[in-house]
Formats: structure tokens, sequence, C-alpha cells
């Protein structure tokens, strides 16, 4: 499906062809056009007499703090306590002193080498005597400093700045010394602003032509004069520095600064828009310039051509491509539209129909027809949805009903009932049934799916009726509790078997107004039930507990281990039973199967006695035998042998306690195996009698019923002979 992006011009349709109209009447452009070139003209100059004046306030107010930092700088370079009498002992002419003059020369070579920037640095007597030097010998004293020496002055002063021997710009800094109360000499700082050096003073020229970069304007080109009109530093490569320009405006001028304006630049020998300031504190001027001809290039090279070939355009074309935007803009969309119609009304699965980013009445139908599909097949999918959960309820209701009539044993209807839940609920990973056991106010899981309910069901798992998991919950509401996210709900606690459990629901069973169990849904997926689910599963679990109430209260006892308790001779009965089937069962250390004629006269004796025995083995060995008994009936007996330090009542009391233990888990599994032997035998009953009911021929009704009772018992040969008295007949 092609995308659609906005489109120019979207407006109105109305509006549309109002502009088609006016659009005839282009002379008036022409006009316009001028006067737009004369406004941008205007605007052009503005931003340039703008620009360069906000250049030169930051240039300026940069050199006055730069200014102040050097000068600070210098001062704490120069003079530090320690270096003051050093100072005062190699100026004192009356009392010459080699060694004071020595030291005075090492302290200004310490300073010239640990600063990259200086070329010369000089201890002056204020009789304008060098007394000590260091640096570059062909640096001569400038005479601007030297008339500031001879001034006798008592701040640190910026001197001028002068060519040096290859013309690169050197300054001064002229630090006064003051000893006893009385100028005494000065320390004349001489620093190349040519040297990218970095160290303790900073370079009052760094960045000099730097600015920011200009939008349709071009660089300014910035200078600093002296009083005297000579080029101190520029940023124009092609202008020579040191070089005299008195002839410059701001020569003429004696006021602080200038209002950009138009002028002749001698500087740039060209016509210029510029202005100047002066820097606070020096004699120095700041100029920034900008060619006139470089400010108005953009409305010569782009403006101009631009304003004429639009208005030549407009003149010759302006009908034809109003036309083809008004038809872009109608007929296409139409024609989308009505393909979108088309394909909505044949498609067999769910078109996807995007929105257009347009405002008008196009847009507007569009969009509210992509809008009513949306709605349609979302009802549409809502509406499968529901039918399809409904299929799913009535097939597992019908089902249960079915189980209801057909099945006699309570363990074979809760292990069929369990299966079909997991059979119509895909999303139900696992299922289980537990019975209310009041007599330990707990819940027993009667069955289970899968191994989770094999292990379960063997360890007797069991939980309270509290709080602390919703199937305890439930039970305490007598309502359904649901878990929609277990990350979310850590108040419930859950076994190990679970431990990738999201969701959880616990619908209580209520069979004449009473609890009678809980069923107990899981599920790996996130919020895989929901409150929907609460009134059909509530009906379903009614409409089980009803008909498993009735199966119960045949049975021996409603509540008890596993919800099944027996009388001792049940027990008995079952184990005899299972005996038959799986003959004797024994088994050694190791693991091994053995026969009962091995078992031991320790075995025999516990069995026969009903409880513990001992003997001694060796001198070092003692054994004790133990009858495994279950309700009353001795099912086996355990003998273990250890060593006679070892062996204490505490060991035989673990012994007895894990016995009892093992006798429960034994019941629990055979009374497992018991279960799945009747489902198997259940589901063998129903398939047989579900083939015997399709069939309308009596022999084959015969037929039929012969073969699956041989496959069923497992006989070479099955007979099957109809007559009213077989001894009798003829």
């Amino acid at each position: 499906m092609e995308r659609n992006l906005p489109r120019p011009f979207d407006w109105p349709l109305r509006a549309k062809f109002s502009l088609g109209f006016l659009l005839t009447i282009l002379i008036p452009l022409i006009i316009i056009g001028i006067i737009a070139l004369t406004l941008r003209f205007q605007a052009q100059t503005n931003q340039a007499e703008d620009t360069v004046e906000i250049i030169t306030d930051v240039k300026a107010e940069t050199f006055a703090q730069r200014l102040d930092d050097l000068t600070t700088a210098s001062t704490n370079l120069a003079v530090q306590p320690y270096d003051v009498a050093l100072y005062q002992a190699a100026l004192d002419i009356n009392g010459t002193n080699p060694s004071a003059i020595q030291q005075a020369n090492q302290t200004l070579d310490r300073i010239w080498s640990s600063n990259l920037s200086l070329v010369r640095i000089r201890l002056m007597h204020p009789s304008l005597i060098t007394v000590a030097q260091a640096g570059q010998a062909n640096i001569e004293v400038n005479q601007k400093s030297l008339e500031i020496i001879s001034r006798k002055i008592t701040d640190t002063t910026i001197g001028s700045i002068y060519p040096g021997p290859f013309n690169e710009p050197l300054l001064d800094i002229i630090v006064p010394i003051q000893g006893d109360n009385q100028q005494i000499g000065y320390v004349v700082l001489t620093q190349n602003l040519d040297s990218e050096a970095t160290d303790n003073l900073p370079n009052i020229l760094r960045g000099f032509g730097e600015q920011p970069e200009l939008q349709n304007l071009p660089n300014a080109d910035l200078f600093l004069l002296d009083e005297n009109g000579q080029l101190l530093v520029t940023s124009e490569r092609g202008v020579l520095v040191f070089q005299n320009y008195r002839r410059h405006p701001a020569l003429s001028d004696n006021s602080a600064r200038l209002d950009p304006q138009r002028y002749e630049s001698p500087l740039l020998r060209a016509d210029v828009i510029g202005t100047y300031q002066r820097v606070g504190g020096t004699s120095w001027i700041l100029v920034t310039e900008m060619r006139f001809s470089e400010v108005v290039n953009p409305l010569v090279s782009t403006y101009i051509p631009l304003v004429i070939g639009g208005a030549i355009v407009l003149l010759l074309v302006p009908s034809a491509v109003w036309l083809l935007l008004t038809y872009q803009q109608i007929v296409p969309p139409l024609s989308r539209l009505n393909r979108m119609m088309v394909e909505f009304a044949l498609s067999e699965r769910d078109p996807d129909f995007s929105t257009i980013k347009r405002s008008d009445e196009i847009g507007q139908v569009h969009n509210t027809f992509v809008d009513l599909t949306t709605v349609f097949q979302n009802s549409v999918a809502d509406a499968e949805a529901r039918q399809t959960r409904l299929s799913k309820q009535v097939g597992l209701f019908t089902e249960t009903a079915g189980l209801l009539r057909t099945v006699s044993e309570a363990n074979v209807l809760l292990e069929e009932f369990v299966r079909s839940v997991r059979q119509h609920y895909p999303n139900v990973d696992y299922a289980q049934v537990f019975l209310i056991d009041e007599a330990t106010n707990s819940a027993v899981m009667r069955v289970g799916t899968g191994e989770q309910g094999r292990r379960l069901f063997v360890q007797g798992y069991r939980v309270g009726l509290d709080n602390q998991t919703p199937i305890g919950h439930a039970a305490m509401l007598n309502r359904p509790v649901l878990v929609v996210d277990y990350e979310k709900a850590p108040i419930y606690t859950k076994h190990d078997v679970f431990k990738h459990t999201r969701t959880e629901l616990a619908v209580p069973m209520f069979a004449r107004e009473q609890l009678i169990g809980i069923l107990d849904l899981h599920s790996v997926a996130l919020e895989a039930f929901s409150e929907r689910d609460f009134s059909f599963f509530l009906a379903l679990t009614t409409e089980l507990a009803t008909g498993l109430f009735g199966l119960l209260v045949g049975e021996s006892s409603l509540n008890g281990a596993n919800g099944d308790v027996q009388s001792p001779q049940a027990a008995r009965e079952g184990w005899q039973e299972y005996f038959t089937q799986h003959h004797d069962l024994a088994y050694s250390t190791g693991g091994q199967p053995a026969a009962l004629k091995d078992w031991t006269f320790l075995q025999k004796q516990a069995i026969q006695r009903r409880k513990p025995v001992t003997a001694k083995v060796t001198e070092n060995q003692i054994a004790f035998a133990l009858p495994v008994v279950l309700r009353g009936e001795v099912i086996g007996a355990i003998e273990c042998t250890v060593e006679v330090a070892q062996f204490n009542q505490g060991m035989l009391q673990t012994a007895e306690e894990l016995v009892e233990r093992f006798a429960i888990a034994a019941e629990n599994a055979r009374l497992f195996e018991q279960s799945q032997q009747l489902i198997e035998r259940e589901r063998l009953l129903n398939e047989i009698s579900q083939k015997l009911s399709i069939q309308t021929d009596f022999r084959q009704i015969l037929q039929v019923a012969v073969k699956e009772l041989g496959l069923a018992l497992g006989t070479p040969e099955t007979t099957i002979s109809l007559n009213i008295d077989p001894l009798t007949s003829q």
C-alpha cells in the first residue's frame, strides 16, 4: 500500500480555485519583486551593520579583559616577595654588588625560560639603565616603553605593540618595583604575540580573527591601530602591519566609538561597512570592517535572478502549473479512495489502510473511511474472538456434562476434566483440582496434569486456606482469584514446580452451597486469563462440583490425605491386589530388586512383632529392622546395618519417622497408579462404546465387539455366542 505524504497547497478546495483565479493577474508581481529586492537590500545592510557592531563590542570587551589578566599575571610573575630584596640589591648603583646582579640575572633567566612566549626580560633602574636581563640579546627597548618608565609609574602598565627582528608583533609590559616605600626600578617583560606557547602570560591577540559563522554575510576584517595610525595587528593577510594609515576615519574622529556606517576604507582600499572602538585603558583603536560588495553579493547572485526567473515563470505558465497542482490534489486521492473501497469489499483478509495528512475535504473523507474500516475490522476481530472463546467454552461444558453422565469414579472424573480443560484452552499449561480438608484447614491436591501433577500428588501436596496462595485466598473469599502477572504480585507464594508460571486463576467449587474444592489453572503466558473467564469457570465448576459431590459421598470419606482416606481393610485389599500384579517387591542398598525369600531374619521379626528389632552382626556392626505399617497393615520391612559406635536411639527414631513418610509416599504412588489404570480403562470402554454406537448392522456390531474385546483383553481368541438358552437349544 503506497504511503501518502503531506503535499503542498493543503488548503480547502474552494481556496485553491479562488487562488487559481487570482493567479491570472500576475503583472503586479513584478512590482512586488522590486519591492522585495529593495527590502531585502535594506535588511542585508542593516544585518551587516548590526554584525560589525556586535563583533566590535565583543572583541573590545575581550581585549580589555585580556589586558587586565595580562597585567595581573605579569605582576605576579615578575614581582615575588622573595625577589624584591634581590632586585633592590642589584638596583643599588652606589653600592655595586656583582653577586646581587648575578642573582638578579639568574632570577630573570628562570622567569624567561619558564615562559616561552617571552623573548626578553629586563631589570631597569629609574634612570633607564638596564641592570640585569635575560632572553634574546637583539631585542632593543622600545621608545614607548622608555617614555612610560620615565613617567615613574606605580602600577603595571602595558606598553606599545612594535615589530621585532622578523617583523613579529612584540609587546612590553612594565612592572614597577617598590622598595622601602619608594620606586626603585622596573621589570620589563617583552612578549611575542605571535607565539603559540601556552604559559603564565595570556596572549591578548589569541583568537583575534576568530568570529562566528555568519549567515548570508561575509567574514568581517579586524584591525588594531595605535593613536598615530600605525597598524599593529590585522586579521586580513593582504594588509601590511606596522604601516601608517593616518587617513583612516577612525583617526580623524576623537569619539570613543563610531556607529556602523558605510565609508571608503584605506585599509582594505574598498567601500566598506565598518565601525571602530577604542580599547579601554590603552591608546589602541579596534576597527571592524566588511566589504560592501561582499555584503550585497548574495542579492546580485541569488535574489535578483530568483525574483526575475520567478516572475517570468509565473507570467508564462501560471495557469498550467495551477491546474496541474489542482489535478494532483483532487483526482489521484479520489482514485486511491475508490481502489480502497473495492479492495475492502472484495478482500478476504483485513486490508491495511493508512491515513493521509490532509485537512481539506478530500483528506477528511479519506481518513473517515479509514477510521470506519478500522472500527469495522476491530469489531469483526472482537466478534470472532468472542465466538472462538464461546465455542471453546461450549465444547468444554458439553464434554464435562458428558463426563458427569458416563464416569462413576471421582478420580477418573477429575483426571478427564483437567485433561479436557487443557485441550479446550491451549493457553492453560497446567490444571489441577484441590479438595478441601476441613480437619487440617487445608486444600489437598487430588489431580493434576502432566509430570508436575504426578510429582505433586506423590508428595501429598497441599496448601493452607489462607492468603499466602491464590488457592487458599480463593477458598477464603469464596470467589475466583486472578494473578495477572506474578512479577507484579509478589504477595503470593508458589511451588518450585511453577517457577515459570506468569498467570494463575483459582476458582472455588461449590456443591449444595458448600465449598468442596478449588480448580487451579496456570499459564506461562502473560495475562492468559481475564475477569471475563470468572463467570464461565464458576458455572463450570459448580456443574462439576455437583456431580463430584455425589461421587465423593459414595466413597469412604471426602476429606483426608490426598482426598482418599481408606479403611484398613480397603488399604489391605488394595495392596494385596497391587502385589498380585507386581509380585513381591524388595530392594537392596544398590537399588537392585531382590526376591522375598532373600528377606533377612530381622525383617521377618520386625514384620511379625510390628515394631523395630535389633541384632549385633559383628563386634563392630549392629543391624536393625523396622516394619512398614500403613493404616494398621504391615506392607513390608526395612533393614539397616551401621557401626556400633554410631548407633543410638536418635538414629532409630529418625529411621522410624522416615519409614512412616515412606509408607505415605508409597500409598500415594499406588493410588496415583491405580487412578491412571481406572482412567485408561474408562477411556478404553468409551472408545469401544463409541465404535459400537456408530454401527447399524447387527453382524457388524458383533464383529467390532469381538475385535475390540480381544485387543482390550489381550486374548489370542475371542468368541461371542448369542442364544436364549444355549443348553437346551436344538
